[in-house]
C-alpha cells in the first residue's frame, strides 16, 4: 500500500500477486489489490482477475467492490460476474446475492435472468425468492406468482409481506383488483390475517358487500378500528377517496355508532368538499370531543368563523391539546376580517382563561392583529406576554 501511495502501483500489484499466491486465503489482499486498481485508473483490469480468485472465501465488502465496480455499458463485465456468481451456487451465494441486489436498479431484465437461474440452483435460499419477485415488479402477475411460492416457504418473511401487500395495490390500480382478492384469499390463514386491512381495501375496491360484511365481523372492534383506518387511507393515497367512503359506510352499517368511523367520513366529505353529506353526518354522530374539534372544521369550511372559534373554545375547555392554539389563532386572524376590536378582545380574553397562549403564539397573533388594523390591541396583547418574560427575552 506505500509502493501504491508512491505512485510505484505495478510494483504494489506484483506483491500483491505474489502474497497472493502464498496465503491464498487471506481475503484482505484482494480487498487491497482492487484498491490499488481503483487508485491507478485501471477499474476494468479488475474483471481479468477475478477468475484467479477463489470468490467462496471472499469478504463481503470485496464482492460489494467487485459489483459497484463493473461497468454499466461493458455487459462482459456482468457476464463474467454472472457465470462466476452462478458457478459458485449453491455452496457460495453472497456475489449472486449482491450482483442481483445491483441489477434490480439498473438492468431488471437481467436481474430477472440471474434470479431465475439462482433460484433453480439453489431453491432454499430465502433470499433469491424475494429478490426475483422485485426484479419481476413491473410484471404483477408474475411477481405475484413468485411471491406467493415464497411466502408458501417462509410465511414470516416480513419483507416479502410488504412487497406482497404493494403488489396487491399495484395490480388493483391497474384495473385487476378481482385478481388480486383472488389470490389473497387463496393464502393461508395466517396471511389473510396479517393482511386484513388490504382484504378490507380489495373487498371495498371490487364491490362485494356480503364478504366485506364477513370480514369486518370477523375482527374484534379494536382490531377493525385499525385496519379500516388503514385500509380507507391507503385507497385515498392512490385517488379512490369514492372507495373509501363507501368502506366507512359500509363499516358504519354493521357499527352505527362507531365514532371513530363516522368522524372519519366526516373529515373524508369535507376534503371532498361535500358539506351538506359532512353536516348530517356529524348530525347523526354521538357527541364527543373529537366531534366538537370536526365540527369546527365544518363551520370554517362554511365561512362560519365564529361558530368555529365556539367550537374550539368549547374543546380546549375539555382538554389540553397544544395543537389547538394555532388552529385557533388562524381562526382568529380570519375572524379580524369582519368582526370589531373589542370582539376581537373579547374572544383572546377568554380562550387565555381557558389555555394561555404559548409567547411565541401570542406575540405572532399580535404581529398579525397589527397588520389588521387593530394595533391598540395587538399592543395589548404583547404586553401581556412580554411582562412575564425574564428581562433577556424582553
Amino acid at each position: 500500500m506505500e509502493l501504491a501511495a508512491d505512485g510505484q502501483y505495478d510494483k504494489a500489484l506484483g506483491l500483491l500477486d505474489q502474497l497472493g499466491r502464498q496465503y491464498p486465503e487471506d481475503s484482505s489482499i484482494w480487498t487491497d489489490y482492487v484498491s490499488i486498481l481503483h487508485q491507478s485508473g485501471r477499474e476494468q483490469e479488475i474483471f481479468t482477475h477475478l477468475t484467479k480468485l477463489n470468490l467462496s472465501l471472499a469478504p463481503i465488502g470485496l464482492i460489494e467492490v467487485l459489483v459497484r465496480s463493473a461497468d454499466e455499458t461493458a455487459p462482459q463485465s456482468y457476464d463474467l460476474l454472472q457465470s462466476i456468481s452462478l458457478s459458485l451456487l449453491p455452496n457460495e451465494p453472497t456475489l449472486a446475492r449482491s450482483l442481483g441486489r445491483h441489477l434490480l436498479s439498473i438492468q431488471p431484465a437481467r436481474a430477472q435472468e440471474l434470479l431465475t437461474e439462482a433460484l433453480f440452483k439453489a431453491p432454499d435460499d430465502e433470499e433469491f425468492g424475494l429478490l426475483l419477485a422485485y426484479s419481476q415488479r413491473e410484471q404483477p402477475a408474475l411477481a405475484l406468482t413468485t411471491i406467493t411460492v415464497h411466502l408458501k416457504s417462509y410465511p414470516e418473511d416480513e419483507r416479502a409481506l410488504q412487497l406482497y401487500s404493494g403488489l396487491l395495490m399495484h395490480q388493483a390500480q391497474k384495473g385487476e383488483a378481482q385478481l388480486s382478492w383472488d389470490s389473497l384469499r387463496q393464502q393461508d390463514g395466517n396471511i389473510q390475517d396479517r393482511l386484513s386491512s388490504v382484504s378490507l381495501m380489495l373487498l371495498a375496491w371490487i364491490g362485494d358487500p356480503d364478504q366485506l360484511a364477513a370480514k369486518m365481523t370477523s375482527l374484534d372492534t379494536e382490531q377493525l378500528n385499525t385496519e379500516l383506518q388503514q385500509a380507507a387511507t391507503a385507497l385515498i393515497a392512490v385517488d379512490r377517496p369514492e372507495v373509501a367512503r363507501d368502506l366507512y359506510e359500509k363499516g358504519l352499517l354493521l357499527y352505527p355508532d362507531n365514532i371513530a368511523f363516522s368522524l372519519s367520513l366526516v373529515q373524508l366529505l369535507l376534503d371532498q368538499n361535500d358539506l351538506d353529506a359532512a353536516r348530517s353526518q356529524l348530525t347523526n354522530t354521538p357527541d364527543s370531543i373529537e366531534k366538537t374539534l370536526v365540527s369546527a372544521r365544518l363551520h370554517e369550511q362554511e365561512d362560519d368563523i365564529s361558530a368555529a372559534l365556539d367550537q374550539l373554545e368549547l374543546a380546549a375547555a375539555q382538554l389540553d391539546h397544544h395543537t389547538l392554539h394555532r388552529q385557533w389563532a388562524g381562526l382568529i386572524v380570519k375572524a379580524s376580517e369582519t368582526a370589531s376590536q373589542d370582539e376581537i378582545g373579547l374572544r383572546i380574553l377568554n380562550w387565555q382563561k381557558i389555555s394561555p397562549l404559548p409567547s411565541r403564539i401570542a406575540l405572532e397573533l399580535a404581529g398579525l392583529l397589527r397588520k389588521k388594523g387593530m394595533g391598540e390591541l395587538a399592543s395589548q396583547l404583547a404586553l401581556s406576554i412580554l411582562v412575564e418574560l425574564p428581562e433577556p427575552q424582553q
